[in-house]
């Protein structure tokens, strides 16, 4: 004769206990060095020259490229130190999305698509603006 008993089953079964891993934390605090050596931290997406400071807003992700997700809102200033030596400023905007497999753990088949890219004239250097008169 078969034996047809069940196995025992208990209604909370035990589960294996775990330990939670630490692992070193990384902190990036980014900074803008002005002209005359000092440097100041920002938390912004700053990037600087001799002539122009151009802030795009905050680091949200802490992306080292300005990143703002779908419909986010791109703002910023443009100091221009000198204003009187500038012929004219053009302002472009350019989307890209990169998408990575991973294959194993190494990316593989990068791939990316521009999904915009726009030219938009900002600043015209006049004559009529800075009082300069012309000659025909």
């Amino acid at each position: 004769m078969e034996d047809h008993t069940l196995p025992l089953y208990t209604a909370e079964p035990q589960l294996p206990s775990y330990a939670m891993a630490t692992s070193p934390t990384l902190s990036y605090t980014p900074s803008l060095t002005i002209s005359d050596g000092t440097s100041i931290e920002s938390n912004n997406y700053v990037f600087s020259s001799k002539s122009a400071v151009l802030d795009l807003g905050p680091r949200i992700w802490g992306t080292a490229s300005p990143a703002y997700g779908y419909r986010g809102l791109i703002e910023g200033t443009l100091d221009v130190k000198k204003l009187e030596t500038v012929h004219k400023i053009t302002c472009k905007l350019v989307g890209k999305v990169t998408t990575i497999l991973n294959r194993q753990g190494l990316p593989v088949a990068p791939q990316v698509a521009s999904v915009l890219d726009r030219s938009m004239e900002i600043y015209r250097h006049s004559a009529e603006l800075t009082g300069l008169s012309t000659t025909r």
